[in-house]
């Protein structure tokens, strides 16, 4: 099931073509036939790059279903259903276009999970964070959450000895490290959706859901001149029920033609964290700490065995709508 094509308009969406039964030669084949036989730009480019996107190919036919398989093989995960055999081709050739700067990346992952600077105001944010949740909850809620035997679907990720949950790392945050308090404010954000006096907290508002696009001048070929925000109402705007990237999509076309890696596209936890972090008080160099906490868990600490996560681009994209420092569709040399 790791790649296949699918029959958009019929009733009961007949198969079309699997390519999880082919091999990569006789994928790119067909696919290639389906962009115009050759004789097009994109049939042109796209048989340019066919030693990369072939070994885009072989990764994505051959990852196994299985979870567990992923986990121990070390497979990225991909379950991928397109629509049209062109986004295929739009996928595959923004997977290889990209393939620079996904190193630059997991550097930059890297070099912030070590950052003292940035560590300290995520100590500060769980810090108030923590003060919101004590000053909303009822007595039941603390005593039945904030215990330290509360455990949610991170809780692998900031297990320490015996002890359990995360009220410790609520409390003492300064002896965890900055993934473990990630993951921890990942539950909390599920705790506050739970809590009828605390989903305030993680509701977010339209006018802080929004995706930068390019505009171009004229055709796609031609350079953009700028960049602007488009809202986003939900998950469907840029990604099939599958998971799949709607790759025709203005939003996912822009960060493609800019050569951003992209897994699942524009990140809704991402504007969670920024309005959790917003109403508990935080600055935005807070708001910014905790942002890149976000991005480097996700690259380096993350399973991506049992799902895809959110790049660079759409994490902080998103945190920008809270003012987070960004220059759209560049990387900084260093984390703050």
């Amino acid at each position: 099931m790791a790649l296949k094509y699918r029959v958009h308009a019929t009733i009961d969406n007949v198969l079309d073509c699997d390519y999880s039964t082919m091999d990569a030669d006789a994928a790119f084949t067909d696919i290639h036939a389906a962009l115009g036989g050759g004789t097009t730009p994109t049939a042109v480019a796209f048989m340019a790059k066919r030693v990369e996107v072939t070994a885009v190919l072989t990764e994505w036919i051959g990852v196994s279903s299985s979870r567990v398989i992923r986990a121990i093989g070390g497979e990225q995960a991909h379950n991928r259903t397109y629509y049209s055999k062109e986004n295929i081709a739009r996928a595959l050739m923004g997977e290889t276009g990209s393939a620079d700067n996904l190193a630059v990346e997991n550097g930059l992952a890297t070099a912030a999970l070590i950052s003292a600077t940035l560590k300290a105001n995520l100590d500060a944010v769980v810090r108030k964070v923590y003060l919101m949740m004590l000053g909303h909850m009822n007595h039941d809620e603390k005593t039945n959450i904030l215990s330290n035997w509360y455990k949610g679907k991170y809780f692998p990720w900031y297990y320490i000895g015996f002890t359990g949950g995360f009220k410790d790392a609520l409390e003492n945050p300064a002896t965890y490290s900055t993934g473990a308090l990630i993951a921890v404010l990942h539950d909390v954000t599920d705790v506050m959706w739970d809590s009828p006096r605390l989903r305030f907290a993680v509701t977010v508002p339209a006018p802080k859901c929004q995706a930068s696009v390019y505009v171009y001048p004229g055709p796609l070929e031609v350079a953009p001149v700028h960049t602007v925000k488009r809202p986003l109402t939900n998950t469907a705007d840029f990604r099939h029920r599958t998971g799949t990237l709607k790759e025709d999509r203005e939003i996912i076309e822009s960060a493609r033609a800019a050569g951003m890696p992209i897994w699942a596209g524009p990140s809704f936890t991402t504007a969670r964290f920024m309005e959790m972090g917003f109403r508990a008080g935080c600055s935005v160099a807070e708001l910014e700490a905790l942002a890149w906490g976000l991005f480097a868990f996700w690259t380096n600490e993350y399973y991506t065995s049992q799902t895809p996560i959110h790049r660079f681009h759409f994490v902080m994209d998103m945190a920008n709508n809270y003012n987070v420092p960004y220059e759209i569709f560049t990387y900084p040399a260093n984390p703050p």
